[in-house]
């Protein structure tokens, strides 16, 4: 993006983010604590409404747009957000889902119908009755080097529909499992050069493995370049 060189703003990237409250102010957070400026994005109303969208940076995206029980009023403008994640990931712009946001990436690169994609009631968790659950990252991925290792690690559960491993998008590969192998908790893209989809809550919470903040600090330093 060409930055005005006068603006104190200038060497800043924009993030969009696109959440519902009251987690976007954290994201809003962790985003402007790395020298990023945070920019929230409505998927309820229409993408032409949302201003300066041309000079997103990278993207964080915390609600699964693609969702079937989505009111049909809303549907629409939920479509036009789809579209526009679609532009992001064609000029290679940093994205990064959390939760439901993982879906809504998958969905992105999917060659599955968004009707029949099969997501899991997380009520069928071994872990559903837990705040906090177990995952493995795969030395070698991306997510892997990004937080400096793999391995287990304790995270902070979401609740909400997870993702098959059979329901993964040919263009994506897992970098977070379940310990039952049922699920993937994590992906990444092999084609774009930063697009990451996580199913926990990625800041220091309880237990939560606070490696993973990093993910904000790698998203704001790939915006950048």
């Amino acid at each position: 993006m060409q930055r005005n060189e006068m603006s104190p703003y200038a060497c800043k990237p924009t993030i969009g983010i696109i959440s519902k409250e009251p987690q976007n102010q954290r994201y809003i957070e962790e985003i402007e604590s790395r020298d990023g400026l945070a920019k929230v994005i409505r998927p309820n109303i229409p993408i032409s409404s949302n201003d300066h969208l041309n000079s997103i940076d990278g993207i964080i995206v915390a609600d699964h747009m693609s969702n079937p029980r989505l009111p049909i009023t809303q549907k629409p403008a939920y479509d036009e957000v789809l579209l526009f994640l679609q532009d992001c990931l064609a000029r290679k712009i940093p994205f990064l889902g959390i939760g439901e946001g993982m879906l809504t990436l998958n969905h992105l690169f999917t060659e599955y119908d968004s009707e029949n994609i099969g997501y899991a009631n997380p009520a069928s968790s071994i872990h559903s009755q837990d705040r906090t659950v177990q995952i493995f990252v795969p030395p070698g991925t991306k997510l892997a080097s990004i937080i400096g290792c793999g391995g287990f690690f304790k995270v902070d559960r979401m609740d909400h529909p997870k993702l098959p491993l059979s329901r993964i998008s040919k263009s994506l590969m897992v970098n977070a499992y379940s310990l039952d192998g049922t699920w993937s908790e994590g992906i990444e893209s092999i084609k774009h050069p930063w697009a990451i989809g996580i199913n926990w809550i990625p800041y220091p919470h309880d237990q939560s493995s606070r490696a993973f903040t990093a993910l904000f600090s790698s998203l704001v330093h790939c915006a950048n370049k």
